[in-house]
């Protein structure tokens, strides 16, 4: 009967726990995929690309971000993007550290940039040359 009874209790705990876990996976800031080009990022989206030349002309992992990411090391995006696309945003700032610090850029919606090796940015909030490449670790956004 205790076996019984436990059983019940795994399954039922097993059966509402499912679509919590389905569900929190569709809400995710960040989802990753594997492809090329800007015609890969969809609308409302800012896509970080892991190449330069938005993967060039070959699949490689695209992490797409529809909303404001304190950390990305737990999407394994840390430090890992060497191109970007802003397709529907007001805003975006790209990060060098976690919850918005360090060297950031700026991107208006429609915005891309091909790679992040010297790019336009903000040290210490003055305008300069930084570089992002492979050193982006938050994403801040704002819609339009």
């Amino acid at each position: 009967m205790i076996k019984k009874l436990a059983l019940a209790l795994g399954l039922a705990l097993t059966a509402a726990l499912a679509p919590a876990a389905a569900s929190s996976a569709a809400d995710s800031p960040v989802r990753e995929i594997r492809g090329h080009g800007l015609e890969a990022c969809p609308d409302r989206s800012l896509c970080l690309y892991q190449d330069s030349d938005y993967n060039g002309g070959h699949d490689a992992r695209i992490w797409i971000v529809t909303d404001s990411v304190d950390r990305l090391s737990p999407f394994d995006a840390n430090d890992r993007a060497s191109s970007v696309y802003n397709h529907g945003f007001l805003k975006a700032e790209l990060c060098a550290d976690a919850e918005g610090m360090g060297d950031y850029v700026r991107l208006r919606n429609g915005k891309k940039l091909p790679g992040l090796k010297h790019v336009s940015g903000y040290s210490d909030h003055q305008s300069t040359y930084v570089n992002l490449n492979d050193a982006i670790s938050s994403v801040r956004l704002w819609l339009g």
